[in-house]
This record gives C-alpha cells, sequence and structure tokens, in this order.
C-alpha cells in the first residue's frame, strides 16, 4: 500500500488515531537530560475501540531537524508494540540517550508499517523539551 498521512479529514477505513491526540495535531514529549524516560501510545478506532497492532511494527526517531539525511544527533528509543490487540506502543529512551540529547529540542514521528504489505503511516508526531541535567559526574 502506498504511504498516507492521516488527518482528520482521512476517510481511510480503519486508519488509526492515536487517542491522546487528535489527528494532525502534535504532541509535546519532555525528558530530564540522563533521565530514563516511557512513553506509552494507545490507537483506536477512528470510530473507537483498540486498534489492532497485530503484524504491525512501529518505529520512532528524535532528529534536530526533517532534513537530516545521516544525522549525528539523531536518537532511536526503543519501541514496541506492547499489546497488539489493544493497540498499545511503547517507547523507551535510556538515560544513556538522554544523557547524549544536547539540544534544547528535537522533533520526532511515530509510524507504523504492516510488515505483510509494508504498507506505512505516520500515527504522532512532535517534538520533545529536553531539560538539561544538573547532577552528573564530576567533570562532564
Amino acid at each position: 500500500m502506498p504511504r498516507q498521512r492521516l488527518s482528520s479529514r482521512s476517510s481511510l477505513s480503519g486508519a488509526p488515531t492515536p487517542s491522546l491526540m487528535a489527528a494532525g495535531d502534535a504532541v509535546v514529549l519532555s525528558v530530564y537530560q540522563g533521565d530514563d524516560k516511557r512513553w506509552k501510545f494507545h490507537l483506536t478506532m477512528t470510530g473507537g475501540g483498540p486498534f489492532d497492532l497485530t503484524g504491525y511494527t512501529a518505529a520512532l526517531q528524535f532528529r534536530t531537524g526533517v532534513a537530516d539525511s545521516a544525522p549525528s544527533g539523531a536518537v532511536t528509543p526503543l519501541v514496541e508494540v506492547t499489546d497488539a490487540a489493544n493497540g498499545d506502543i511503547t517507547v523507551t529512551l535510556s538515560s544513556e540517550q538522554s544523557r547524549t540529547m544536547t539540544q534544547p529540542s528535537y522533533i520526532w514521528d511515530l509510524e507504523i508499517t504492516h510488515t505483510a504489505s509494508s504498507w506505512t503511516t505516520t500515527i504522532a508526531v512532535g517534538t520533545l523539551a529536553v531539560t538539561k541535567e544538573v547532577t552528573r559526574t564530576v567533570g562532564t
């Protein structure tokens, strides 16, 4: 299937819409530099009820800019479909990863791909606000 973006005007039958945001709205995430952080996304069908993620994979990447073709500062957290039947995706950023995030803000998007058909769609987009850590190893 061709790549398609969802919007509030989408006519895709059964298209997933994250319950935590209206389709097309940006989600602001935050992390304290050096901390472990976990976010859960719950996908629902357009008309309600969970979107079944059986047979799907998910991916997310934090970047400093959209046009980066090979960004040295990109961070790829662990992204797991944690409960396919209930439409749950968990994104885990380790303390080691967040410690490398030196910019105050990053952009991200969350995509799902149907494994059998390679159909990919972006289901959430947003920014990540990073607060600099105070407590760190002496000399850093």
